[in-house]
Order: structure tokens, then sequence, then C-alpha cells
């Protein structure tokens, strides 16, 4: 009962991650060069920037420094869509999907952060195309996860659970006419075991 706690915010999380997810997309391989065209380093190099900063990695980064660096690197028309799926305590497992524009999954990605404690991503890039005039790039992600969240025991105690993840994420970036990378939507789907042991 407890236990079903904040499952859209940690499918926001994954989707961030994942994208989101986890998640992928967005900051130049230098601070002060403008990327002129996408290749497939560069790409790998947000897709990885992006993960960190969006699963609370960069120290250096406050929620004002997220949202800003999302709002400029998130294409306005931009659409999220993620499906979790997910067991608790070794039950059936359940389904949940959920959509989102630029504004809630800047939003999700701040609550996601709240809603882990110990949380570790792994990201492997497992393809990565780019277009012909080099403004475009489909990129397919996998993003492994684990962490403690909190919720209520049968006691009506907060405790920590265990909760690892996998996510899989078909993305899309694209390059803007201020030479910023952008993320124009993503799919994810991500498969969670909670309640287990690492």
């Amino acid at each position: 009962m407890g236990k079903s706690f904040e499952l859209l915010g940690m499918a926001a999380f994954n989707v961030m991650l994942a994208v989101i997810l986890s998640a992928t997309f967005f900051h130049k391989v230098s601070p002060t060069d403008a990327v002129q065209t996408l290749t497939e380093a560069n790409v790998d190099y947000f897709i990885r920037e992006v993960s960190a900063i969006s699963s609370g990695e960069k120290e250096d980064m406050d929620s004002y420094k997220i949202t800003s660096y999302f709002l400029k690197h998130i294409n306005d028309d931009s659409q999220f869509v993620t499906v979790l799926k997910y067991a608790m305590d070794g039950g059936d497992p359940e389904e949940q999907s959920m959509e989102m524009g630029k504004m809630d999954f800047i939003s999700h990605i701040l609550q996601g952060q709240k809603a882990m404690d110990r949380h570790e991503t792994a990201v492997t890039v497992e393809y990565i195309k780019i277009s012909d005039d080099k403004k475009s790039a489909k990129v397919i992600t996998q993003i492994r996860e684990r962490g403690l969240m909190p919720t209520l025991d049968d006691f009506g105690e907060q405790t920590l659970v265990p909760v690892t993840g996998v996510s899989y994420c078909d993305q899309v970036v694209s390059l803007n006419d201020d030479h910023d990378i952008q993320m124009d939507g993503a799919e994810c789907t991500t498969y969670m075991d909670i309640n287990h042991e690492y």
C-alpha cells in the first residue's frame, strides 16, 4: 500500500535518465566551442553528460542551473513517452505509462533527484545514426541504475528499499540555429525491481 509510493516520479526519473532518462543530449564538448555539426563523438558526450546532470551526479549544479540547462537544450515541442514495468516484493508485474512535454519533463527531473538515495547509473550508447546534413541524430541508449527509495513499511514507518532498473530509449537530437544540441523527443521502456537485493 505505502509501497506504491512515487512510481510516477520514479518513472519520470528513469525517463529523464533515461532519456531518459535518460535520458541524453546536449552540452558542448568544450563550454567555449559552438557545435557546428553533430558527430558520434559529441552526441555520445551529450548523452553521458545529460545522464549525469539528470541523475544528480553534477554536485555543482543546483536546481536553478539544472532548469536553465534543460530550458536551453530541450526543444519547445519535445515529447517524452515512457512505459514503466515494475514488480514490488516479488508480486505480479504492473505497468504504467506517462507522456510529458518540456516543462513537465524538467519538473520530473528535479523531483526524481529527490526520490533516490545512493543513486548510481551506468549508460550504454548502443546506436547513433547521424543524418546526412549532420543536423539531427537518432540515438538508442540503455541505462542501468540502482539506489534506495524512501517509502512506508506495513507499520507506517519510513524505510529505504533497494530499487534496480534498466531503461531502453529511442531518442532524437538536433542542432538548432544557435548551434545548441537539443532533445527533440524520446520514447523509453523502463523495467524496475523494487525491494530486491542489489
